[in-house]
């Protein structure tokens, strides 16, 4: 999963200033043990080291440090987070004293499915079986990780398409309404009628108002 830069422009230089991270529940997020809490019990609501840069011509500078969103959210439902802003005012960081800075409300929606999710298949293409079966595996990865289909919410179906390259209609279409315990899809499709042509592979997965295509070709087997 990717970083998300946090910055606060144009603020006093020389001064010692850190963001934190809230969630819908009014929970803090804590670096400490990567977990959230009261705001009260939080030891470390800091993302990492603060840099400071000196804005030229206006005596103001530019805060940013950046933050892991594998650790914010590590599940597979996106969820909304608001970023504050403190300075510090005495020798550590201290939430409850600290001086709250009034910016723009930075707000980051974030999962195992965002930013980063790619669909992959892999189509059986010998129908050497009688009647022919055409057999489809269809599984999402996120950052080079195979997902668990099933943990999504609500659980996806599949839609795959077969036609012929340059064809203005479908040879077949095969579909699932559920994944496998594997949290992958097998789809089949009894006597596909490939023949011996090039065929385009359409698989979809509708996840809510979403959908994740991948699109391929492949020489059919008679």
């Amino acid at each position: 999963m990717a970083t998300e830069s946090l910055i606060l422009e144009e603020y006093d230089p020389g001064v010692t200033v850190y963001p934190f991270v809230g969630n819908a529940a009014g929970q803090v997020y804590d670096f400490d043990d990567d977990t959230w809490k009261a705001a009260g019990s939080v030891v470390d609501p800091v993302p990492g080291t603060v840099t400071e840069l000196a804005l030229p011509g206006n005596d103001q500078s530019r805060y940013s440090v950046g933050l892991d969103l594998a650790l914010i959210n590590p599940s597979l439902t996106l969820t909304t987070y608001w970023i504050f802003w403190r300075r510090q005012l005495g020798a550590a960081v201290n939430l409850a004293i600290d001086e709250p800075i009034a910016v723009n409300s930075h707000v980051i929606r974030c999962s195992r499915l965002n930013p980063s999710l790619t669909l992959h298949h892999r189509p059986n293409l010998m129908q050497d079986q009688s009647p022919e079966v055409a057999s489809f595996w269809v599984w999402l990865e996120a950052d080079g990780q195979k997902l668990d289909i099933n943990e999504l919410t609500p659980t996806p179906g599949i839609v795959i398409d077969i036609r012929k390259e340059g064809a203005g209609s479908d040879l077949f279409q095969a579909t699932a309404a559920s994944p496998n315990a594997a949290g992958e899809f097998y789809v089949t499709y009894n006597t596909p009628g490939y023949g011996e042509d090039t065929r385009t592979f359409r698989a979809t997965i509708n996840i809510g108002s979403g959908a994740f295509v991948a699109t391929d070709v492949f020489l059919g087997a008679g």
